[in-house]
């Protein structure tokens, strides 16, 4: 269902961004705000709301992601880069079986994963996600009760708690303009996300045309925070959105469950909009943060 959405959404980080031009602030009404095809998602923040057991759910079988539609996942004999490839496995495959089984080779974490003609081959855990229905993830009880405790990460500038609700199989990626790399921070390292002072480069912004360099809490923190705090409601599993410029999910990510948070421009600045999209990933049927991807206008 497209509509547009006018409520203040969340997650997303301030388009003047700290060592980088601003964009252009005067409103322009001829300019839409993003229209998005979407799926309600109700997230009530409560006192009550309590950290839930890992579910085992469908833990046992996996689906393929950030593999591009051109290419393949390689299912080894056993684990490690050189050894035979078995078989091979496409962008959108589903239903892969795990065994449980986990290995490290080439400072690469591999799992063992069964064909369906029975055999046994081990592929790179960073290119699964625990498979998971788009009804049945919008309507886990889980959810809440993450996205509450990222909120709070984020509010309190809280590593400990970030790191302990980002993959521990994929770690967290930060893309922070449409169109660039993503920054990617390994499991170990998400902990220090509001501390570090190694300036990152994060792309080049849309507006001044200049590589965008600077830490987390200078460039990605004021945006991200004050999404989160405006109290936008969450979106679970939109395609795309049309603004400006559209964007469609990626195939890479089409088995990559996702929520989306817009946080409008105030009227006098009505460009000055955010959008967020949260990749999400299951790992032993609990759900965990993989990604965080932001949106704003360009001109």
């Amino acid at each position: 269902m497209t509509r547009a959405l006018s409520i203040t959404f969340f997650v997303v980080l301030l388009i003047t961004l700290a060592g980088c031009t601003p964009l252009p602030a005067s409103p322009t009404p001829n300019i839409p705000q993003p229209t998005v095809i979407n799926h309600p998602f109700d997230l009530t923040p409560t006192p009550q709301v309590t950290v839930l057991p890992t579910q085992p759910l469908i833990s046992d079988l996996a689906a393929v992601i950030e593999i591009d539609p051109e290419e393949v996942l390689n299912v080894r004999q056993s684990p490690g880069l050189s050894t035979p490839i078995l078989a091979t496995l496409a962008y959108d495959t589903m239903g892969i079986r795990l065994t449980g089984q986990q290995s490290e080779a080439d400072t690469i974490q591999w799992v063992q994963v069964q064909l369906a003609d029975g055999q046994t081959g081990w592929v790179d855990r960073q290119y699964l996600t625990g498979l998971k229905s788009s009804a049945d993830f919008c309507a886990d009880p889980q959810l809440p009760t993450l996205l509450i405790q990222f909120k709070q990460a984020v509010a309190t500038q809280d590593g400990a708690l970030l790191s302990s609700i980002v993959s521990p199989w994929h770690g967290l990626q930060i893309q922070f303009f449409n169109g660039s790399t993503a920054v990617v921070f390994p499991p170990d390292q998400t902990s220090q996300l509001f501390t570090g002072t190694v300036p990152i480069l994060w792309g080049v912004h849309p507006g001044s045309g200049l590589e965008t360099s600077g830490t987390y809490m200078e460039i990605v923190h004021p945006t991200l925070s004050s999404t989160l705090e405006s109290g936008g409601a969450f979106e679970c599993n939109p395609t795309g959105f049309d603004t400006n410029y559209s964007y469609r999910w990626p195939a890479s990510l089409q088995n990559l469950n996702h929520l989306s948070i817009y946080q409008a421009g105030p009227p006098e600045m009505e460009l000055d909009w955010h959008y967020w999209w949260i990749g999400i990933v299951y790992v032993n049927g609990q759900p965990y943060l993989h990604s965080l991807m932001h949106f704003a206008w360009e001109p």
